[in-house]
């Protein structure tokens, strides 16, 4: 089954279900403290789990990250009533509903999923003048294949 099958059988399973939990630090955690010996589990998990089950327990896991952080920003006075998701996270509305329930704040997603790779091209598209400046490469919907830009040969890509 593909991620969205799984996450959709994983949406079916009620919050809470058995307590089963999964603590999210397959590195260590860094935030909301920094504890470099923490490790993914998921403990306490009761017999005749299924494959949604640990699918759930994974997301909620990811979304119960967004409230100490949340907390970290507010402590120094900065109070973000809306969230926007982007890249992977914004794939998901099962994922996004989870992140909206457990910081009681609006998410929302961008018109381009990858915003970080556009965020990157932005200035890569002023730089080479197909933006006269970032806000007009901002403002520049994404759909469909690129335009190629006109003027490069082979051997100009190769250096030659």
């Amino acid at each position: 089954a593909d991620d969205e099958t799984r996450i959709a059988k994983a949406a079916a399973v009620p919050p809470r279900a058995d307590s089963h939990l999964f603590y999210r630090f397959p590195d260590g955690a860094t935030l909301p403290e920094h504890r470099p010996s923490a490790r993914a589990a998921f403990p306490g998990v009761p017999a005749r789990r299924r494959r949604r089950h640990f699918v759930r327990a994974t997301l909620a896991g990811g979304a119960l990250l967004y409230p100490p952080l949340l907390a970290i920003l507010e402590a120094r006075g900065v109070h973000a009533h809306r969230l926007t998701v982007i890249d992977d996270e914004s794939r998901s509305p099962v994922w996004i509903q989870l992140k909206a329930d457990v910081t009681g704040r609006t998410l929302a997603t961008t018109a381009v999923p990858e915003a970080s790779a556009l965020g990157a091209a932005i200035p890569a598209g002023v730089a080479c003048g197909a933006f006269p400046n970032a806000t007009a490469g901002a403002r520049r919907p994404a759909a469909g294949d690129a335009p190629r830009l006109g003027g490069y040969e082979a051997r100009d890509l190769a250096g030659t």
